[in-house]
């Protein structure tokens, strides 16, 4: 599935994510539970995907491995020519608040910092200083047309400006990807569809890889490629 707006596939780059044989598995009381199973999957640059399937298919786990946040059983995954499972949790670490952004269903904003100091904080966490990283959060805030809620606390935001901070938080080091899991699936249709225009804009204009899990229908059909998830495997939806 393909939106006419969107960058063709002939104008893709090269390879920027690659997971090969990814396989992972869990222990739970009634033995061992395999999320996924010898699962391929390759990323472009400049390239949207969406990954949709059933609840508790493996969706999250999936982003989860992508991101550096969990690692496999079995397989490898690459960003170019680093291959980030053999990194140590230091290493990857360094290379999430380089290289990735998260945006995940649940905002996880930090209740008692406003907004800019909660888009700001992955900044300073990467060495900028307090001025830089406010003065990146402000332009970014703006960019998410959040300029005058820059002082509000969480609490006082909405479901759909919390999200939109959140997207913010994940720009601010100017990452490559951006990991986005079921990002509106808390948000009314109206907030939900000025949320993708959003990420539309973030890959069309700024060239950002994003690969996001959803439910959400409309949201799967701006993306280049929609991929499957089942039996722990992907295939591409056509």
């Amino acid at each position: 599935m393909k939106s006419d707006s969107l960058i063709s596939p002939d104008e893709k780059k090269n390879v920027v994510i690659q997971a090969r044989g990814i396989s992972k598995s869990f222990e739970t009381s009634e033995g061992k539970l395999e999320v996924l199973s010898g699962l391929n999957l390759k990323v472009s640059e400049r390239e949207m995907i969406a990954i949709v399937g059933e609840s508790g298919v493996g969706k999250s786990t999936l982003l989860s491995l992508l991101g550096g946040l969990d690692k496999p059983t079995a397989g490898s995954l690459c960003y170019d020519d680093l291959e980030i499972t053999g990194l140590n949790e230091d290493q990857l670490c360094r290379f999430r608040n380089a290289n990735i952004g998260y945006v995940f269903q649940m905002h996880h904003l930090l209740e008692d910092f406003t907004a800019l100091e909660n888009v700001s904080l992955p900044a300073m966490v990467a060495g900028k200083s307090r001025e830089e990283a406010c003065s990146m959060a402000e332009k970014l805030l703006s960019v998410v047309g959040l300029s005058s809620r820059k002082t509000h606390l969480p609490s006082k935001l909405s479901g759909g400006e919390r999200q939109r901070v959140a997207v913010a938080r994940a720009m601010v080091n100017d990452p490559r990807v951006i990991l986005a899991d079921e990002p509106s699936g808390n948000l009314d249709t109206k907030t939900g569809e000025k949320l993708h225009d959003l990420m539309d804009e973030l890959n069309r204009e700024r060239g950002r890889i994003i690969v996001i899990a959803t439910h959400n229908t409309d949201l799967a059909k701006r993306c280049h490629t929609v991929y499957n998830l089942s039996g722990g495997v992907l295939t591409v939806r056509s």
